[in-house]
């Protein structure tokens, strides 16, 4: 803006899961409100990619699809923490910092969440099974061994 001569803050509305800015690899999402808060993400490409990945999940599922997954990945996430009662878990914290670091795991848990109902719903409907009656959707062995192999994966870093 600032070849056209504006030299005040420009505020923009973006949609939800535009959390990065890739050209300055900032962080732009919440909780950030203004440029002091806009973190530098130079030494996090965890959360660069993360951020591509939330992209490609908004695309490929949907905005209904994918706030769910993700309201989903967040309550396993938080369980997580408080069933390990580690109080330094970034999920349980509202700060800028806490977010930036839980971001790559909420969208991975969330992206896990999103293809899994994909295969369930593909199932059901090649085989013609009533989805109000399917009983498999979260006892299927694949997310539960994903979802458990991710967990482990986290705990030991």
């Amino acid at each position: 803006m600032a070849r056209r001569g504006i030299r005040e803050p420009v505020y923009c509305w973006l949609p939800l899961h535009v959390t990065v800015c890739h050209h300055h690899q900032r962080w732009i999402g919440p909780p950030a409100r203004t440029l002091d808060d806009q973190e530098d993400l130079h030494d996090h490409p965890q959360v660069l990619d993360a951020a591509r990945n939330h992209g490609a999940l908004m695309r490929r599922y949907g905005t209904q699809r994918s706030l769910r997954a993700l309201r989903d990945a967040r309550h396993i996430l938080i369980y997580w923490a408080n069933a390990e009662k580690r109080a330094t878990t970034p999920i349980l914290a509202s700060t800028l910092a806490s977010c930036i670091a839980a971001y790559p795991d909420l969208i991975g848990v969330a992206l896990l969440l999103a293809a899994h109902r994909d295969d369930v719903q593909q199932r059901v409907i090649r085989e013609g099974i009533d989805w109000a009656t399917y009983p498999g959707f979260f006892a299927e062995c694949r997310l539960l061994r994903c979802v458990d192999k991710r967990k482990c994966l986290s705990c030991k870093g």
